[in-house]
């Protein structure tokens, strides 16, 4: 995240505007030393951090975006990332700090939909760490919800994305048809293709490691078949490295590596390693 001055000034403000010292705030997100060096726009908050600052402070991640950065920057979005980088790496710390939060979303809102999605995110990402879908009951709400989709939207695909992972792959098959169905007929804008491409990938994931290889086979074909970011450098050393897998190949998954590495990928090369281990 960019280093933006107004941070510091927007924080400081609204915590004295909810009455809140710097130690009451601290010691509900972390430390005092965290809001001291966050006011005083010596470090930026990660995006865990942006959540729990939201929920205490009683703002939106949205709202904190725009009165930082000027921008709007989905709630879904920053919850998202945040999941994802406590499961690259292994951080149960993390993933339990969202769960209760996302948890404490859902109690004190239960009427909004967003909210019981978010925390099915984290459900379904922690069910992931330990190798495990989410219940048949949970599956099937998410499949439900899926089937009315009649346009994708950024909302869906981020869902999408995170509970990928703790569905049986085969049940995925119609709505990864769907999604590619309305990218290749020009209904879905260019700028949520990169999220597009996360989901394919996410799904290609789960299903090698579901073992459903008839999935994983339909997934490749699709998106040989429209030739999907060809030119996008990170999806495509992605899916060298699942076709190195799927197909038992080793030279496949060394290219793959050795593109990571002169492209200082860590985080990708975290990634091959954690569904290696």
């Amino acid at each position: 995240m960019i280093k933006n001055n107004k941070q510091g000034e927007f924080i400081r403000k609204t915590r004295k505007k909810r009455g809140f010292s710097q130690k009451k705030l601290g010691d509900l997100i972390g430390s005092q030393s965290t809001i001291s060096r966050i006011e005083n726009n010596i470090s930026n908050p990660n995006d865990l951090t942006i959540l729990l600052l939201s929920q205490a402070l009683s703002i939106t991640p949205e709202e904190y975006f725009f009165a930082v950065f000027s921008k709007v920057e989905p709630d879904i979005l920053i919850l998202s990332r945040a999941i994802s980088n406590a499961y690259l790496y292994q951080n149960h710390i993390e993933q339990n700090k969202l769960y209760h939060v996302t948890e404490k979303l859902v109690q004190g809102n239960p009427e909004i939909l967003a909210y019981y999605h978010y925390h099915l995110m984290v459900i379904s990402s922690i069910n992931h760490l330990n190798h495990e879908l989410i219940s048949t009951d949970i599956q099937n709400e998410l499949i439900d919800y899926f089937f009315f989709i009649e346009i994708w939207q950024t909302y869906d695909l981020y869902l999408l994305l995170q509970v990928a992972y703790g569905i049986k792959a085969k049940r995925m098959i119609p709505y990864i048809t769907d999604i590619l169905k309305q990218y290749t007929n020009g209904e879905l804008p260019a700028t949520i293709e990169p999220i597009i491409g996360d989901v394919i990938l996410a799904l290609l994931e789960s299903s090698i490691m579901q073992n459903d290889l008839e999935t994983s086979a339909f997934i490749f074909d699709k998106i040989k078949n429209i030739n999907f970011q060809k030119q996008d450098m990170r999806f495509q050393t992605v899916l060298l490295f699942f076709e190195g897998v799927f197909e038992d190949n080793d030279q496949k998954i060394k290219d793959a590596y050795k593109i990571c590495n002169l492209l200082q990928q860590d985080q990708l090369m975290k990634r091959f390693d954690l569904f290696l281990s």
